[in-house]
């Protein structure tokens, strides 16, 4: 099997050494937990060793999202400038704006093998003016994934189908994709919409777990299709360099 290393010290090792290529992987932790860094060092080592992104930006703007990766070394604007990344905001104020139209075009454009959406969670939140985004404005249709759903009224099942529609759209594009959301960690609900961590090939589950006087970050691998994944809650750290994730384990389940 062909895999997607994500570069990221000591997290390769937990997935056999790296995603499975063209999968769907769900990162999903409380805010502050780490998941954009992980999204940032992903994209940017991939586009560093060959393997051109793009980073599609729902909660925050390009701009700091570069500021903040600028912190850990990664220079954004170089790599694009050379035609290796890409990163955009969708426009909250279009009505007639295909987002997996303009995925796909940017993907051909610069033969993109990876794919950052961030977030999930803020699409649904804002899912009144985002409603539109994949059909552009014209009539849907059940055959294409999209949804038939009036913003004016907005329910728990309608995000599992706007969160379904979404994951299926993106999945014809190939690239190793991974969906940032929210999630209450260590509950049973690890997404708000309560349906991507069952669509998405595999889960990775960040927290920042109380340990005395302190709080430490962790992760652990909640699924993984078609490859091994450790068992463990995996501590992790935020250097000058981005997350360096522990070779020691805190054990979860009994083997």
């Amino acid at each position: 099997m062909e895999r997607c290393s994500t570069s990221i010290p000591g997290f390769d090792n937990l997935v056999e050494g790296g995603f499975p290529k063209g999968s769907m992987i769900l990162l999903t932790g409380a805010p502050g937990t780490g998941k954009t860094i992980f999204g940032l060092q992903y994209l940017y080592n991939g586009a560093m060793n060959g393997e051109n992104g793009i980073y599609v930006c729902i909660e925050s703007t390009p701009q700091s999202l570069k500021i903040q990766a600028a912190r850990f070394g990664m220079d954004f604007d170089k790599l694009e400038k050379e035609g290796k990344v890409i990163f955009y905001q969708v426009p909250k104020d279009s009505r007639k704006f295909s987002i997996f139209k303009k995925i796909d075009e940017d993907s051909r454009k610069i033969n993109a093998k990876r794919l950052v959406f961030d977030s999930l969670a803020t699409l649904n939140i804002l899912l009144g003016k985002f409603i539109s985004l994949w059909d552009s404005g014209e009539s849907k249709d059940d055959s294409s994934g999209s949804a038939k759903i009036q913003s004016s009224n907005i329910n728990s099942f309608d995000r599992m189908v706007i969160a379904n529609s979404i994951i299926e759209q993106l999945k014809p594009i190939g690239a190793t994709t991974l969906l940032i959301t929210y999630g209450s960690g260590g509950t049973e609900r690890m997404s708000s919409d309560e349906a991507s961590e069952f669509l998405c090939d595999g889960v990775v589950e960040f927290y920042n777990l109380p340990i005395g006087v302190k709080y430490s970050r962790s992760m652990r691998i909640g699924k993984m299709r078609s490859t091994k994944n450790s068992q463990y809650i995996h501590e992790f750290r935020i250097s000058e360099k981005g997350i360096e994730v522990s070779p020691g384990e805190v054990r979860l389940f009994d083997e």
